[in-house]
């Protein structure tokens, strides 16, 4: 029991340099995510850029052309090639894709 409980205790320990690097990116994303944003994105009135005061139907569009992206990490390879799609205002868009490839 003593060898096993010993063993168990010395796996435990090599972990804690991991623990220890886990919380201090835990902190840094919690002081992120505490901070106020300058921008209330569930208000719907706010600032109109200058090239929408016009035209107000296209504040708030966004339209992506060619975006091409790699992972710093992974800079051979391509994430997005070339992609173009555009949002309209109040609409959500999420990027879905096989991982690891």
């Amino acid at each position: 029991g003593i060898v096993y409980a010993s063993m168990a205790v010395a796996q435990a320990l090599s972990k804690l340099g991991d623990v220890e690097k886990a919380k201090l990116a835990l902190r840094g994303i919690f002081t992120l995510l505490d901070r106020d944003s300058a921008i209330d994105g569930l208000e719907p009135a706010g600032m109109v850029p200058e090239w929408a005061k016009d035209d107000r139907a296209q504040a708030g569009n966004i339209r992506f052309r060619a975006v091409t992206f790699c992972y710093p990490f992974r800079p051979e390879v391509t994430a997005l090639a070339s992609m173009s799609f555009s949002v309209a205002a109040g609409s959500s868009v999420g990027l879905v894709g096989p991982s690891g490839g």
